[in-house]
């Protein structure tokens, strides 16, 4: 699991890498949340009225309403609401064009080609 965090800095909007957590062990959402959890506690108390979003992608054991990821750290962080992550949706969108539109599989094609066999 990688860990980034984005913040406002005077009105400029910042993102760092943190580190990269191994949970291949326990892939729960408890277990995910207690790495998390302590992720966040680094930052301090002021943190919980602070954090506005959590992003994830939309796997049942990150998003669900229920005992979901981001349910257990809206427990701790009542104003961190959980949004799909942007990136994962776009993967989503460009995985299913690539698999059923040949146009769009083509056009992807050449862009990795071009992009890799640069000069």
């Amino acid at each position: 699991m990688s860990a980034i965090i984005r913040l406002d800095r005077g009105g400029e909007i910042v993102e760092r890498f943190l580190k990269l957590f191994d949970v291949s062990s326990d892939r729960s959402a408890v277990a995910i949340s207690d790495v998390v959890r302590s992720i966040l506690s680094r930052y301090g108390e002021s943190l919980k009225e602070k954090l506005i979003m959590q992003t994830y992608d939309g796997a049942s054991v990150m998003s669900g309403q229920i005992g979901g990821l981001q349910t257990l750290i809206r427990q701790e962080y009542p104003f961190a609401f959980f949004f799909h992550c942007a990136a994962h949706r776009l993967n989503l969108v460009l995985c299913q064009s690539a698999s059923t539109l040949p146009s769009v599989k083509d056009f992807l094609q050449i862009s990795v080609h071009l992009v890799l066999h640069q000069s």
